[in-house]
């Protein structure tokens, strides 16, 4: 297939002059094109809107509409001002030349024209255009695909926030607050509290390495498994109680093995705690994550840190340690993901834990429900211009109970 058979298409002429208009579609129809006559300017413009042809040859010099005003009004429409208009005039004036393409014109040829160049000037004209409606096609076809997975990311958005608690358990003796944010719509952490049994919460909040989908997908499939019918937080045994709360090792240890490197190629941290909320006693354990903050009343604070490597390590796992606590009336734990930690301010420097526990003792005398806006406005101001550069999971809980 030739070059100009690749580029076939219709022509519409507008000239006055028979003679001239005669050569030029005959040339046209010779090469294969096919070809719209039209012998007066507003007779040319009229089939123009009716034909919408792929290619205009239009003479200057006519009278009523001359060229320069066909010129105008088919470029002053939407529909068909993407169409090449190549000027065809005797005029070898620079200042006729730059009044066409003020107007739009893609191109101007002079009389007398030679068969070849004219030839060699429409087939270019029309490779221009099509390559620009490609382009055009191409742009629409990614607008309509990035509008389906904006579509896409707000519905997984929507599936991750429902899977935040929506109500904390009732159980008069602990107080709960938080404050979620993705940095991107979707991403890699969670918490979650759950009620075990009559006397204990099983508390947790976990990170998965990256963000985006693939994370939030890790994260969905997590938080299934740590559900209490999932068996990793609550076993079933054939003695009463007729079940078991497995210890927060145990847990991560099921949890390597339900997600191992190799499988899902990502791994995860997750500081898991096991609350007694009647007498406040709890165990813990951190894997990877950064420490359960233990604010006493009075301002205190104890960094409960014990815990092992990731989960997903592969060949990085090794022994994890377990850690126990005791709550008073009125203290709090806080649990976070790193990505409190890790924010930088214009000049590079990092939050970082210190400035956290600053934050969290200067705000003890403040109701549990405001720590979490506080946290975030002073992040906001920490980073000023700075977007946050990571997923960002917050939980406080304060005890109520009397020992």
């Amino acid at each position: 297939m030739t070059m100009i058979e690749c580029i076939l298409g219709t022509i519409l002429v507008i000239d006055d002059n028979p003679v001239n208009l005669q050569m030029l579609c005959s040339l046209l129809k010779k090469q294969g094109y096919a070809v719209i006559e039209a012998n007066e300017g507003r007779n040319g413009l009229k089939l123009a809107f009716e034909k919408q042809p792929d290619l205009i040859l239009l003479d200057i010099v006519m009278p009523g509409l001359d060229g320069y005003e066909v010129c105008r009004r088919l470029k002053a429409d939407a529909v068909i001002c993407s169409i090449p208009v190549l000027m065809v005039s005797g005029e070898h004036d620079v200042l006729a030349k730059v009044r066409c393409f003020d107007l739009g014109a893609a191109d101007y040829i002079t009389k007398p024209y030679n068969h070849e160049e004219i030839l060699a000037r429409i087939r270019t004209h029309l490779q221009l255009r099509q390559l620009s409606e490609n382009l055009q096609n191409a742009n629409d076809s990614l607008r309509q695909k990035q509008q389906q997975l904006d579509q896409d990311m707000k519905a997984a958005a929507e599936i991750q926030m429902a899977l935040l608690p929506k109500n904390f358990p009732d159980t008069d003796k602990v107080d709960f607050s938080f404050a979620f944010n993705p940095c991107n719509r979707i991403g890699g952490d969670l918490f979650n509290v759950q009620r075990l049994d009559q006397d204990h919460l099983g508390i947790y909040v976990l990170d998965v390495s990256g963000h985006g989908v693939s994370a939030a997908m890790l994260t969905a499939l997590v938080h299934q498994a740590m559900l209490p019918q999932g068996g990793k937080v609550k076993q079933i045994t054939m003695e009463e109680p007729y079940y078991r709360l497995p210890s927060p090792v145990e847990v991560h240890e099921a949890l390597e093995t339900a997600f191992p490197m190799d499988r899902f190629e990502r791994y995860f941290t997750m500081a898991y705690l096991l609350l007694n909320f009647k007498d406040g006693r709890f165990s813990y354990s951190c894997a990877g994550h950064p420490p359960i903050i233990h604010m006493r009343k009075n301002g205190e604070i104890i960094r409960h840190h014990k815990g092992g490597v990731m989960i997903g390590a592969g060949d990085l796992n090794g022994p994890r340690e377990e850690g126990q606590g005791q709550l008073q009336n009125g203290d709090r734990l806080i649990f976070f993901t790193d990505g409190i930690l890790e924010n930088e301010d214009v000049q590079g420097n990092i939050f970082g834990l210190d400035n956290l526990e600053h934050l969290l003792t200067d705000s003890r005398h403040l109701e549990l429900d405001t720590i979490p806006t506080v946290l975030m406005q002073n992040l906001q101001t920490f980073c000023g211009m700075c977007k946050f550069q990571d997923d960002i999971a917050f939980l406080v809980l304060e005890f109520t109970g009397e020992i």
